[in-house]
């Protein structure tokens, strides 16, 4: 066998095994290869390298006979191909990707499975724009997961992301409460097949939220200690979201020499890495430090830029927040040389 062979191959570049057994017609190991690609490549944040590698794995698993094995694994790529294409913004394909593994799970009767997909079917009604549709489907993800405490505590986290959506931030903040609780010890560094630690992703919004109503001290800690989880992992994509949160409340504080250092770090991050999704958020508020800082010039144009992208990307909750910063920032400008600004941070 080729992994007893080269064990450094199978382990630092599987798809070299995957397009091997694939051309020799052997679909069961260059399913499980294909399948470790695309998590290897998730792990590294390189989502269309995952996404390609989840799609080759799923047309493998075709090629083998069917059972329930088989179609327990066609459920399980399936909500590893939807985190692979989250990022691109893809949000046709995602549904379309989510109701075959809906309709697999209920073939099997399979309620852990059932839960996952109404957990990220929450995720999606969430980030297209659709709160009422994602609160019934979390309260539904809720009830089949209740007794899975990773999966439970981040479907809360994900229904705070529905109340802070639509400004109920006392709401949100209780969800991303019981999130950090329930997220302890070991529990923090794991994904739960999500493209951003859970623990981090509840600390940012967290801190969001506290930045929104001002309770800033809590903010700072909570921004503070989503920077020690993700440079912990030194999981990149956590990496850009808990410096952006960490940020927030330094922004809305107006303290700019304490949030510049750390939104730059996560637009550096992001620059590196193919994450077209979360760009805007990191653009935005960064853009908004520099004009509230008199960095018009260097404001304008990342804005403009968090605008243009979050379009691109089809209709996404977020979407008004993005031109509603770049319009403050163009109000600014125009004060230049006038009385100074008021120090408030819309992103």
């Amino acid at each position: 066998m080729l992994e007893t062979q080269f064990p450094e191959t199978a382990e630092t570049q599987p798809e070299l095994l995957a397009h091997h057994y694939t051309a020799a017609g052997l679909y069961e190991s260059a399913l499980a290869y294909w399948k470790r690609a695309g998590e290897r490549a998730l792990g590294r944040s390189a989502s269309r390298e995952a996404t390609v590698s989840f799609a080759r794995a799923l047309s493998a698993l075709q090629q083998l006979p069917e059972n329930r094995d088989t179609r327990e694994q066609a459920i399980d790529l399936r909500l590893a191909l939807r985190t692979a294409l989250l990022p691109s913004g893809t949000f046709g394909r995602i549904l379309e990707v989510l109701r075959e593994a809906e309709t697999l799970a209920e073939s099997l009767n399979d309620p852990r499975r059932l839960g996952q997909v109404a957990f990220f079917m929450t995720i999606y009604f969430y980030h297209t724009g659709d709160p009422e549709r994602a609160m019934t489907v979390g309260q539904r993800a809720l009830a089949l997961t209740s007794g899975d405490v990773g999966l439970h505590a981040v479907t809360n986290n994900y229904l705070g992301s529905v109340h802070h959506a639509q400004g109920e931030y006392q709401r949100a903040m209780d969800c991303y409460r019981r999130t950090v609780a329930a997220l302890d010890d070991a529990l923090r560094r794991e994904r739960f097949g999500r493209l951003i630690l859970p623990a981090v992703h509840a600390r940012t919004w967290l801190a969001w939220c506290c930045a929104e109503v001002g309770t800033f001290a809590e903010g700072i800690a909570m921004g503070e200690e989503g920077c020690r989880i993700a440079e912990a992992v030194g999981h990149q994509v956590s990496l850009i979201l808990a410096y952006w949160g960490a940020g927030l409340p330094y922004l809305h504080q107006g303290d700019l020499s304490q949030a510049l250092p750390l939104l730059e770090r996560a637009l550096d991050i992001c620059q590196d890495v193919d994450l077209p999704f979360v760009f805007p958020w990191v653009a935005s508020s960064l853009g908004l430090a520099y004009a509230l800082s008199g960095r018009v010039a260097d404001a304008l144009p990342l804005l403009a830029q968090a605008v243009e992208q979050s379009a691109a990307l089809g209709p996404r909750v977020d979407h008004a927040l993005f031109v509603a910063t770049l319009g403050e920032a163009l109000l600014l400008a125009g004060r230049l040389g006038g009385d100074a600004p008021p120090r408030r941070a819309g992103a």
